[in-house]
């Protein structure tokens, strides 16, 4: 099931890469995540925050990243994902975990994930437990999810 399929109430997706977020006014909280993809968060996402910036300070704000650290070292790529201004407004933060799909990387990514991540085939690994806690936290209505 997808985070928005845990999410109770009214639920609105919106992919930063195909749509555009309309009116915020709406919802009571958003939440805020994306991917984390050789070493930072998609642009879309970050400009979406600068543009957004003083609305989302008047919402409840759930982030999230997914990525292929875990722990402290998830935490800190979190940390530089996100301002400071919204780090602190959250009022939760996780980390999902990641996923690695060679087959979709160039040639160079490759060559590169395989140095720095010591990594030879596909990857995927999930943090239910943190999901589940943000879920928990953020169960309320009328969100958006933004990535």
């Amino acid at each position: 099931m997808s985070l928005s399929g845990k999410i109770k109430g009214t639920v609105e997706l919106c992919n930063l890469k195909k749509d555009n977020v309309g009116n915020l006014g709406q919802y009571d909280q958003v939440i805020i995540g994306g991917s984390i993809y050789m070493g930072r968060i998609q642009k879309e996402l970050t400009a979406f925050c600068t543009r957004a910036g003083a609305e989302l300070l008047d919402k409840r704000i759930g982030l999230y990243i997914c990525c292929m650290k875990e722990g402290q070292d998830a935490v800190v790529q979190l940390e530089r994902s996100f301002s400071k201004e919204l780090l602190d407004k959250a009022i939760v933060k996780e980390t999902f975990g990641g996923e690695l799909n060679l087959g979709k990387m160039s040639f160079f990514e490759r060559f590169i994930v395989k140095k720095v991540a010591k990594v030879e085939k596909d990857t995927t690994f999930f943090l239910a437990e943190n999901i589940n806690r943000f879920v928990q936290n953020m169960n309320r209505t009328d969100t958006i999810i933004v990535s």
